[in-house]
């Protein structure tokens, strides 16, 4: 294939006075014009100049945390640390036997897989056997039983009625 016939950075000169004055020329003109307008258009709404004791003390408090903050961090990359063993007691895991833990921790988990599943089944069950059957049920037991005392006005009333047409 061979040697590529272009440069891989091109170099940028900006040197150029004809290149950057158009640029600079439309950057103080926007600004001007920005300036202009805001200075010359009335607000709706007179803004509030005043700010709240415990807003100004806020935001006081957060820069000089930050301050703060970024010194530490600036002095923490000066000081020069030893580096940390890279075998130690604790991270070759000598507090748990790995098939004990391994074990005691499959144990838990199956128990409690085991648990939800059944809780879960037993949740199904109920509401899809017993209490669904006694939900069903109350619209007609409520029919049944407002209408026996009315069937029974009816009966009495029909055969009073018959009782007296056979009569007369």
């Amino acid at each position: 294939m061979g040697q590529p016939r272009f440069q891989p950075m091109l170099p940028i000169n900006e040197n150029y006075y004809t290149a950057t004055s158009p640029i600079i020329r439309l950057a103080a003109g926007s600004i001007i014009a920005g300036l202009l307008i805001s200075l010359n258009t009335t607000p709706m709404k007179t803004p509030q100049m005043t700010m709240p004791h415990h807003m100004k003390l806020s935001a006081l408090i957060m820069t000089i945390m930050g301050l703060t903050l970024a010194l530490e961090l600036i002095t923490m990359t000066n000081k020069s640390t030893k580096p940390s063993k890279i075998h130690t007691f604790s991270n070759l895991l000598m507090y748990f036997n790995t098939l004990i833990h391994r074990s005691l921790t499959l144990l838990n988990l199956k128990f409690s897989q085991n648990t939800a599943t059944h809780l879960t089944d037993l949740i199904w069950y109920e509401n899809i056997g017993p209490k669904w059957m006694t939900k069903s049920q109350t619209n007609p037991i409520t029919t049944m039983s407002s209408q026996k005392g009315l069937i029974k006005i009816y009966l009495t009333s029909f055969l009073l009625s018959i009782t007296m047409l056979l009569l007369t």
